[in-house]
């Protein structure tokens, strides 16, 4: 198998494993769905993919404040803002300076 298609396996494995946590979360196993969604963001870094590491990041906010751990989820949710700027991405900048005041941070 060559690089490129390495990068897409694990690429796909990414996005499922955040979308898995996400349907776990939704069916009341946020613990189950933690666990999916850190997985995705360790592959995210791996493959270097700013769009999908802020796409975990702002799934592992909105997880954590479902726990009430409000600490973590303002945490993460500064991590995916400055990941959205980096990028550049203001609607999704938005939303992500949204929910960190939502959470007050």
């Amino acid at each position: 198998m060559g690089l490129a298609e390495q990068y897409q396996d694990q690429a796909v494995e990414a996005e499922i494993s955040g979308r898995i946590g996400a349907v776990l979360a939704d069916q009341g196993k946020i613990e189950m769905g933690l666990e999916k969604v850190h997985h995705a963001l360790e592959l995210a870094h791996e493959l270097e993919d700013d769009a999908l590491i802020g796409e975990q990041q702002t799934m592992l906010a909105f997880l954590y404040q479902d726990l009430g751990n409000t600490e973590q989820a303002i945490s993460y949710c500064k991590e995916a803002l400055g990941t959205y700027q980096t990028l550049e991405d203001k609607e999704k900048s938005s939303m992500v300076a949204a929910l960190l005041s939502e959470l007050g941070g």
